[in-house]
């Protein structure tokens, strides 16, 4: 009874050994994948803008 207590608690203390990696591992990967997602919104928005822009500026020089 005692052993397979102390083994049960010897796994959950290496799991919980890992719990932190596993946490800092995915943590990283999904900021990493949003962060790629959001710089292309950025990028695309950015670049509506400028065009926007350009043809207010465009659309008041023919004025």
């Amino acid at each position: 009874g005692e052993r397979q207590m102390y083994t049960i608690f010897s796994i959950f203390a290496s799991l919980a050994y890992l719990v932190p990696i596993i946490i800092v591992v995915t943590w990283m990967i999904i900021t990493l994948t949003f962060h790629r997602k959001q710089i292309e919104q950025n990028n695309r928005i950015i670049e509506l803008l400028e065009n926007s822009n350009e043809k207010k500026v465009f659309d008041k020089s023919n004025r």
